[in-house]
């Protein structure tokens, strides 16, 4: 039944045609977490807005990277992202 609902046949190279979209729904729902992630948490982020007023863009981003759990969740999805490969 599953099979059926992306058209795939068996009898010419079904599985893989069944393997790469569910590796395009995963890289979708990466992308659409990272994207979740970066709207709820990111976009006016009063940490982040003081930083870059106050040290430079460059800090900013540095704190970003190096202290923010949003962070640090945000490069685990990028990771998990790059494993799923596409042609």
């Amino acid at each position: 039944m599953f099979l059926e609902v992306f058209n795939i046949n068996h009898t010419s190279g079904g599985k893989e045609v069944y393997n790469e979209r569910m590796k395009q729904l995963n890289k979708l729902t990466v992308i659409n977490e990272i994207d979740d992630l970066l709207e709820t948490y990111c976009d006016g982020c009063f940490i982040k807005r003081e930083l870059k007023i106050n040290g430079g863009k460059t800090l900013a981003h540095r704190f970003c990277i190096n202290s923010c759990t949003v962070g640090d969740q945000l490069q685990f999805l990028g990771q998990e992202l790059n494993k799923v490969k596409t042609k």
